[in-house]
């Protein structure tokens, strides 16, 4: 968000000095710090003054962080990855991947094809001539295109989508789930809402629905248009929102086929299950809205379900068509649409070469020493834990033992000999993929859970927890400087990318992993009395943060950051602890040096600007503080204070009383 009156630059030191002794309230963006900025009083400032005069030299008055230094990075290394791909290669991955972006960019003979590779499906939709034919059409065509536990995707192009993917009740198994989907126009508002801009969005769907129609032959096109809108109508009013959709007990609505019959009558659930190869149950998410569609599958007249079918076709396949056949009001590109299609249906294929070419073992290597003495350091703490009770302390030890942490990919990619890819079928490559992804979640089904299992790319500048397989992922673009540096010191590294470690390990034993155990169950393991002594020990952090004043009469909300900001505190401290584990020598001077490497990593890797009108943003709807005031948490570590000499009267100075430790 970009600021009309933007403040880099626009106070002085001393008055930036001044308002923070005066709480910590500071301008949203700060010139580089002379040295002269004691620690003590802008550590932020201090540790990071090159970076931010490069940004107010460079990009005045634009909001920027260090996520986004890596986002940027990232976005040159892998467009330089799609366009190098050589068809020619050797290397397996490559060159499917340069048939798959060749045979999407080659226009000409799209243009030439015309709508011939979708006739035997156009054929196929035209001979429908009973409930039975049209069941088990949707279930050959049922696709693995939604994520309901991961990546919250839980509406599909087709009309059901499919995921497989764990139980929740610590099953150790996958099992399928199917979900709501069909909506050319995606949001079911968008079908609802009187508003004017809904309005607007039909009548152009409903132009283009009759121009498709009409171009696939329909003599009356425009009625039987309106009828196609008033269905996927009727179908948006059956589906539920993302928001109610968003619940992991939703995970518990597994249904027999039997059950299937009995509570979504009006498909014929037996072919369409051996259609799609289900075996003999599967997770309703959204139990209403498959009821629903189902219902529609048995009023509605077949007619309708084929022009339905036959434009929706069309639709999902219009970037590997010519132009002037897609259902959207301004297509993206060929060559977007194409990484997107691979991005979605094997991602693994730019990973693999992502992590080959900007990924050297010996930096995933050093990360991996990190995590494990991370964790080393969690176990030690959790045995002193003041506010768990010891059954409570049992189940986090039995977490934290069972946790894999995955650093930068997969230690195994997933095997794709079985997906062929021609340079001069872009069609065929995009329903080859299609396949080949659900055939792979299929060939899961019944199979032991595998706790390893990424679901985050390498090439994604992301990092997640799973809980359903107790496991975390650090893809590998997000370790880039400043997160992680293979040219940094260790102790730099630790207080960078460590303290993220730490602060997502704790994410095990908090609120957000209180409701999973140690074998992924949907089981709560905490005790009133440990949620009262979370909260008791969490007192002075919210006082704390309750204190700051990042802009006149805007202050950070305690509660609603209480948990991130815990989460960076101990991921500090847990971080630090392992620093010091590394330490082999008894010198003072020594032990401040790297200490002062540790919180310099600390707070190069928060790194950020911010304008008035972005932080006032972030102010009001953001989990986590400000990352000024992420770095301002070192005020809790006495060892900081030793390194930088930080004194009474400087404006980050605490009593030692008043330092916060949670752990």
């Amino acid at each position: 968000m970009s600021s009309t009156r933007p403040t880099t630059g626009s106070f002085s030191r001393r008055s930036l000095l001044a308002l923070a002794a005066a709480g910590l309230s500071s301008p949203t963006g700060t010139r580089a710090a002379e040295p002269a900025v004691r620690p003590g009083d802008d550590f932020f400032a201090h540790a990071n003054a090159d970076w931010l005069g490069a940004r107010e030299a460079g990009a005045p008055g634009q909001p920027w962080t260090a996520r986004q230094d890596i986002n940027q990075l990232t976005q040159t290394q892998v467009e330089a990855l799609w366009a190098g791909a050589d068809g020619q290669s050797a290397h397996a991955v490559e060159h499917k991947l340069a048939h798959f972006r060749d045979a999407c960019l080659d226009s000409a003979r799209i243009e030439a094809l015309g709508l011939a590779p979708l006739h035997p499906l156009l054929a196929r939709i035209r001979a429908l001539r009973d409930p039975s034919a049209l069941a088990l059409y949707l279930g050959s065509e049922l696709r693995a295109d939604v994520d309901p536990l991961y990546w919250g995707v839980f509406a599909s192009p087709h009309l059901f989508g499919l995921a497989v993917q764990p139980g929740v009740q610590g099953e150790g198994r996958y099992q399928a789930y199917l979900l709501q989907g069909g909506l050319g126009l995606g949001e079911p508002a968008t079908y609802l809402d009187d508003s004017e801009q809904a309005r607007e969005q039909r009548a152009g769907y409903l132009d283009r629905l009759t121009l498709t129609l009409g171009r696939l032959g329909a003599s009356d096109a425009a009625a039987r248009a309106n009828a196609v809108l008033d269905l996927e109508r009727r179908i948006a009013a059956g589906h539920e929102t993302a928001a109610a959709s968003d619940d992991p007990h939703r995970a518990e609505h597994r249904w027999t086929l039997a059950e299937f019959g009995r509570r979504a009558p009006g498909l014929d659930w037996p072919r369409f299950f051996a259609a799609a190869g289900l075996g003999g149950s599967a997770v309703a998410w959204q139990p209403g809205a498959i009821r629903a569609q189902a219902a529609l599958l048995g009023s509605q007249p077949l007619a309708m379900w084929r022009d339905y079918l036959s434009v929706h076709l069309v639709q999902r396949h219009a970037e590997v068509l010519p132009q002037g056949w897609s259902l959207q009001t301004a297509p993206a590109d060929r060559g977007q649409q194409a990484r997107l299609a691979l991005d979605k249906s094997w991602p693994e294929a730019m990973g693999q070469l992502y992590v080959e070419r900007h990924f050297p073992p010996q930096a995933r290597a050093r990360v991996q020493a990190i995590v494990a003495e991370v964790m080393a350091a969690t176990a030690d703490r959790l045995t002193t834990c003041s506010w768990m009770c010891p059954a409570t302390r049992r189940v986090a030890q039995a977490k934290l033992a069972a946790l894999y942490f995955g650093v930068g990919h997969p230690d195994r990619w997933r095997d794709h000999r079985a997906l062929h890819l021609d340079s001069r079928d872009a069609w065929g490559n995009q329903r080859r993929l299609a396949l080949w992804k659900t055939g792979q979640a299929l060939a899961r089904l019944g199979r032991p859970l595998d706790t390893q299992e990424w679901w985050i790319p390498a090439q994604a500048v992301a990092a997640g927890s799973q809980p359903l397989q107790n496991n975390y992922n650090f893809a590998a673009a997000l370790l880039q400087a400043p997160k992680f540096d293979l040219h940094a010191s260790d102790a730099g590294n630790l207080g960078a990318i460590g303290a993220i470690v730490g602060h997502e390990i704790s994410h095990l034993f908090d609120e957000v992993g209180a409701d999973f155990d140690e074998r992924g169950r949907l089981r709560p393991w905490w005790t009133p009395e440990d949620r009262a002594g979370l909260a008791r020990v969490s007192q002075p952090l919210i006082e704390q943060i309750a204190s700051y004043r990042p802009l006149p009469g805007l202050g950070i909300d305690p509660q609603r950051t209480l948990t991130e900001t815990r989460a960076d505190l101990v991921g500090l401290s847990l971080a630090f602890d392992a620093h010091r584990r590394r330490l082999s020598t008894a010198d003072a001077e020594a032990v401040r040096q790297v200490d002062r490497e540790f919180f310099l990593g600390y707070a190069r890797s928060w790194r950020s600007v911010s304008t008035e009108a972005s932080l006032s943003q972030k102010l009001q709807t953001d989990s986590h503080a400000p990352d000024r005031y992420r770095i301002a948490l070192v005020r809790n570590m006495d060892a900081w204070y030793a390194a930088f000499d930080v004194r009474p009267g400087q404006a980050l100075y605490l009593e030692p009383a008043q330092r916060v430790q949670v752990w």
